[in-house]
């Protein structure tokens, strides 16, 4: 699966008018790996670059967590699977519609506990000089890499959902015992009650990972409603399709 990301970090110009560079258009593939980190062959990963202009940027690779749903990296240890991984190369430089392949190793210095490794590999241009009138356009993508060591278990459990009105989301609970992610798939569904004429909204759930041992909030944000009461229903499962969960409420928007 080829991951097409528009993702610029604009750093706000100190001019008082500023004309913005279009940030870069990179296609990666594949956008995680998921690997048995007992496989010492290499991976590649493929960087497109889709823009007009030639893009430079380096690789690098950390840990990584969810806080607030959001990727937070945080700091090595000398059993992390960031220290374990060797990279090649780590600048690139690529002509507009030219690729660039991206290799990594796995080479352990102890011997991995069981469970699932977790790290990001980070793609980031390079901080360029630009004209003082200009924004400067950098994109900084990451591409997770979970690898196991067996056994590993998979144990994501739905707790609760509900309904914030203030912020017009549904929000999820969840949390994982295993020992590796799990990551929730499926559908939220709203029925007007006061009109049946009106066809029902299905809205699809973010996908995102419940790490191992962590408790998450997943938020799907819910369309501008008409005035009236509306039947939520809530379908998913995870991984392996096998545990599945549901919930349905009311609700009345404003």
């Amino acid at each position: 699966m080829k991951l097409l990301i528009f993702l610029g970090i604009l750093l706000a110009s100190l001019a008082g008018q500023s004309l913005a560079q279009a940030p870069a258009q990179i296609s990666v593939s594949p956008d995680v790996f998921r690997i048995d980190i007992d496989d010492n062959r290499p991976h590649s990963l493929t960087v497109m670059n889709l823009s007009d202009r030639t893009i430079e940027a380096t690789t690098s690779v950390s840990g990584w967590t969810l806080e607030n749903d959001q990727v937070v990296p945080t700091p090595p240890t000398p059993a992390s699977l960031d220290q374990w991984i060797i990279l090649n190369p780590v600048d690139m430089k690529i002509a507009p519609g030219e690729s660039q392949i991206v290799r990594f190793a796995i080479r352990p210095s102890s011997e991995p506990k069981r469970g699932e490794h977790s790290a990001m590999l980070w793609i980031q241009e390079k901080h360029a000089m630009a004209p003082s009138r200009m924004v400067k356009a950098r994109f900084r993508i990451g591409v997770a890499i979970y690898a196991d060591k067996n056994p590993v278990e998979r144990a994501g459990q739905f707790i609760a959902a509900h309904i914030e009105p203030d912020k017009n989301r549904l929000k999820l609970e969840f949390s994982n015992q295993g020992n590796a992610h799990d990551r929730p798939s499926g559908t939220v569904t709203l029925e007007n009650r006061n009109n049946q004429q009106q066809a029902p909204i299905t809205l699809s759930l973010p996908k995102r990972p419940i790490l191992p041992g962590k408790k998450a909030s997943q938020y799907v944000l819910l369309p501008t409603l008409p005035t009236g009461t509306y039947l939520l229903t809530l379908e998913g499962h995870f991984y392996d399709r096998q545990r599945v969960f549901q919930q349905q409420m009311e609700f009345r928007a404003p």
